[in-house]
């Protein structure tokens, strides 16, 4: 798949441009206990995702979104400054051979704007979108509708690559667009080194 061919690439943020060092399994169990604490009524499994625990939980309790994500706040903005690089993709991105560049994470807008400002690649996206802005987080489409409200865009001029099928991959068949998982784009730059 040829980078060149489309006009805006979206990517995902982490585990595609870099890794924010989050364990997510115990920040599943420590969130599922903040959830249950703060939403009696509500229950999870020990396999719920951070993100679908928060979905289940905004479609419940919309007006306590906030709260909701207060959560994911406290734990992103404790590794500001320490996200890894996936050099590969940020190397891509400083080439600046790209056509429009956005992103679309189920991280907050203000963590992936702290992670593109430590390696020194802000200024070459054009739209941001975190799932604070969203709303809700992918696979869910609303990060989309925001997107073309921004930016006059079609579909078949747009690329989303990350990490995931499962939410990545998902929002992309459910938008409408291809999807380039991240592990091949970084195959397909080792082989050409």
């Amino acid at each position: 798949m040829k980078l060149e061919e489309y006009k805006n690439l979206i990517f995902d943020y982490d585990k595609t441009i870099a890794k924010v060092p989050i364990d997510w399994a115990l920040a599943r169990l420590r969130f599922k206990k903040f959830l249950e604490g703060n939403f009696p009524e509500m229950k999870f499994s020990q396999e719920t995702r951070v993100d679908e625990m928060e979905k289940k939980a905004l479609e419940a309790h919309p007006k306590r979104r906030e709260e909701i994500f207060s959560f994911r706040y406290s734990l992103e903005k404790s590794l500001e400054g320490k996200h890894e690089p996936i050099n590969l993709v940020i190397d891509l991105i400083k080439g600046g051979q790209l056509g429009s560049l956005h992103i679309i994470s189920n991280n907050l807008k203000s963590t992936i704007c702290s992670g593109l400002e430590q390696f020194n690649i802000r200024q070459f996206f054009d739209v941001i979108i975190g799932v604070d802005e969203a709303g809700f987080p992918k696979p869910c489409t609303d990060a989309w509708n925001i997107l073309i409200k921004y930016r006059e865009i079609s579909k078949n001029s747009c690329l989303f690559i990350g990490d995931s099928d499962k939410t990545d991959g998902m929002f992309a068949r459910k938008v409408g667009i291809p999807f380039l998982d991240v592990a091949k784009l970084i195959q397909e730059g080792n082989a050409e080194r």
